[in-house]
């Protein structure tokens, strides 16, 4: 288990009354808090201090800016976990930071205290321990040799699978910076700013997921596995009667791709047209082996009104655009009475059908 009193965590940001508000906010956790106004200070309690675990920056700062301080930290201190603070305008510059550093988390202002900044920080603390006990356990000939044997049996299909993950959030990120823009030349009155940032909030949560589960690794797992886990989200969300329409292969199919992020893509538009208050008719989900690939078929449809579609006309765009990149779709529409969500989403069969 982790001690989190042995570990220091340094947030640097330019403005003092952010910096008293964290310390009120932070006080009470176990790890020790360093804060510091610019980069330059920032750059000297890295000197003085043993170690630091976690560094949280903000980008926007005179002087040495969050990228600088980033990149510097990168160098001194490569195994500090770091988390990025930014402002909603701050995305490009969010863009080169991603492109050049390692970046665990970025959160938007303001956020969520309990919800968001405790909870990153210690999975960050987390993090940074699991390496630390990793690379003492490993001796340097054992460190060569489990390097030279992941070079032997990484296959190209799993480098093929980093890339275009890689180009799948770099592209979501720029339309969510230009979908940004959009909805802040259109909001004129203030009720209309609160909804577009709202919004903001939902595709930054949806980004930083996209992010998180990019680093999950490739598994073997059956529709089956699939089914499961949508199941037991809709008795974590209290939709216990609703039962799943299952159309499955009878040959058994093994699949080797990201399973988190295939279930996260459907668990999360349950989870989001269940919170915006239609109540859900059905859900239909089913494998499909076409000519050249491999598909997941999710069908939801949910009684109609006015919120859920205003949340899909924004949300659905952000999401069919991530779908688009990977060979998937999504369509969210309007029949007669009936709010309707389609989603396709391409997976990867394994080289054989069936374990013996």
């Amino acid at each position: 288990m982790v001690d989190y009193s042995e570990h220091t965590v340094l947030i640097v940001d330019d403005e003092v009354e952010i910096l008293k508000s964290l310390s009120r906010g932070l006080h009470s956790e176990a790890y020790s808090l360093i804060f510091a106004t610019s980069g330059m200070q920032a750059l000297e309690a890295f000197v003085r201090e043993d170690k630091i675990s976690v560094l949280i920056t903000d980008m926007r700062m005179p002087g040495m800016n969050g990228l600088e301080l980033l990149k510097q930290v990168e160098e001194i201190s490569p195994e500090t976990i770091k988390i990025v603070l930014s402002g909603y305008t701050q995305l490009p510059q969010i863009l080169a930071t991603i492109n050049s550093v390692n970046i665990y988390k970025f959160m938007t202002k303001p956020w969520d205290l309990e919800a968001e900044l405790k909870v990153y920080i210690r999975e960050a603390i987390d993090l940074y321990e699991n390496a630390k006990i990793e690379e003492n356990r490993l001796t340097s000939s054992e460190k060569k040799g489990i390097l030279y044997n992941k070079m032997l049996t990484d296959s190209y299909e799993k480098v093929d699978h980093v890339l275009k993950l890689y180009d799948e959030l770099i592209k979501a990120t720029n339309h969510h910076h230009l979908m940004t823009i959009q909805d802040l030349r259109l909001a004129e009155q203030k009720s209309q700013v609160s909804e577009v940032i709202q919004r903001m909030n939902d595709r930054m949560h949806y980004l930083n997921k996209v992010f998180e589960l990019s680093r999950v690794t490739l598994k073997t797992f059956r529709f089956d596995d699939v089914v499961n886990t949508l199941e037991q989200t809709l008795v974590r969300i209290g939709l216990y009667e609703l039962e799943i329409d299952v159309i499955q292969e009878e040959s058994k199919l093994y699949y080797y791709d990201n399973f988190k992020m295939l279930v996260s893509m459907m668990t999360d538009l349950i989870e989001l047209v269940h919170a915006n208050g239609p109540q859900i008719l059905s859900i239909k989900v089913s494998e499909e082996a076409l000519e050249l690939k491999h598909i997941v078929k999710f069908v939801l449809e949910s009684e109609l009104n006015e919120r859920v579609q205003n949340v899909f006309l924004h949300h659905g765009r952000f999401v069919e655009a991530i779908l688009r990149i990977v060979g998937g779709k999504f369509t969210a529409v309007v029949i007669e009475s009936v709010f309707r969500i389609d989603m396709i989403i391409p997976i990867s069969k394994k080289e054989f059908e069936t374990l013996e």
